[in-house]
């Protein structure tokens, strides 16, 4: 028997924040769903905590499996649901709980294959959680109208993050495009997200903060080694190129070429010497061609120069280590004249911000 929504919920070892995070999903004011909870071998009290949940709550179902990563606990619990609706959450975040209510309502009154939301970081560390979107540039999409990729070409790769937790989708689309997420230990959803933006031909964005993305837990697969995960990405990226068709790179080229630029060359600079030449090594054995751009395709000039003056180079490993070492002063330069910038428009915010609140006051003297 079909659900309105299913949620799927890889767990490992989450039994820290696993309860705030099923008291989100089963509080919903939408009744009408399955919550897959998928049991990646953990080790912790998260499987009986989800049993407890289970016990009380016959929505919640639990899959268990021998470890392996969240690309293939989401597969999993993929497979196994009936929902007209798919949801993604990880077992240390949380939904507001009108969320998928208010995602479907407009999924239903727009017939739109993927729904978009907005999401905020909490830090774990400092208790602060933030005000504003990291997750999607409302800028780049048109303003209230349902949208495809095609409409936003330029900004295809930009204009939300590459993760599936703040998206509603459709399951017959997910499932008629053949959608799976990568079985990798990071960045497993980001062909899953990108492919779906790519070949759905009806998007449309609900403007409300729904997703609260835990910071500095511990618990993210984003802190993986990067011994062991610095392929990931080009792991990704290559399968991105080689399964979106000629006409769909030629259409988002100009983004895709970007994109790849972008999180090459910053992602490079988090390596150990040694990590990053074996990063270089693999990135010089992909076919992305990101050196032949003209002077207004490049978004960001001082990525891309970085990217055709260190990387796209043939060195031994003795010129890599030297290259690199000159690719980190610049790009640390670069940093700390953004954190300057950054710094500095926070003080002008807070001066016009005080300059304001005083003037407001002198206001309510006056009356």
């Amino acid at each position: 028997m079909s659900v309105l929504v299913s949620v799927v919920i890889p767990v490992h070892n989450g039994e820290k924040y696993l309860r705030e995070c099923l008291d989100t999903v089963v509080g919903q004011t939408l009744t009408d769903l399955e919550i897959i909870c998928v049991n990646d071998g953990s080790t912790d009290g998260s499987l009986a905590i989800l049993e407890e949940y289970a016990a009380k709550d016959s929505r919640v179902k639990i899959i268990s499996q021998n470890a392996s990563n969240a690309g293939h606990a989401r597969n999993t619990g993929l497979a196994a649901t009936t929902g007209e609706y798919l949801s993604f959450l990880d077992a240390d975040d949380w939904f507001e709980l009108d969320m998928l209510e208010t995602m479907v309502n407009q999924a239903q009154s727009t017939n739109s294959d993927i729904v978009f939301c907005k999401a905020a970081t909490f830090n774990q560390k400092t208790g602060v959680q933030s005000t504003k979107s990291f997750s999607l540039k409302e800028r780049l999409v048109p303003k209230g109208k349902i949208f495809s990729g095609k409409d936003i070409a330029e900004d295809m790769f930009q204009f939300c993050r590459t993760a599936a937790w703040d998206k509603l989708y459709k399951a017959s689309f997910i499932k008629a495009e053949g959608l799976q997420f990568q079985e990798q230990p990071r960045m497993n959803d980001c062909f899953f997200s990108t492919m779906a933006n790519v070949r759905a031909s009806r998007m449309s964005v609900c403007s409300k903060m729904f997703i609260h993305y835990r910071i500095n837990s511990g618990t993210s697969i984003t802190s993986i080694s990067p011994d062991i995960a610095f392929t990931c990405t080009l792991n990704t990226f290559s399968k991105l190129q080689e399964t979106m068709t000629a006409d769909e790179l030629r259409t988002f080229g100009k983004s895709w070429k970007n994109f790849v630029i972008k999180n090459v060359v910053n992602e490079i600079a988090t390596f150990s010497e040694d990590v990053a030449y074996r990063y270089y090594q693999k990135l010089r054995g992909c076919s992305f061609q990101l050196s032949d751009m003209k002077c207004n395709e490049i978004y960001d000039k001082f990525l891309y120069n970085m990217y055709v003056k260190y990387l796209d180079q043939d060195l031994s490993e003795e010129s890599f280590k030297i290259a690199f070492g000159n690719f980190m002063q610049d790009y640390q330069a670069k940093k700390k004249q953004a954190n300057w910038k950054k710094s500095l428009a926070g003080l002008v915010d807070l001066i016009c911000s005080r300059s304001f609140s005083c003037l407001l006051r002198q206001l309510k003297n006056c009356r």
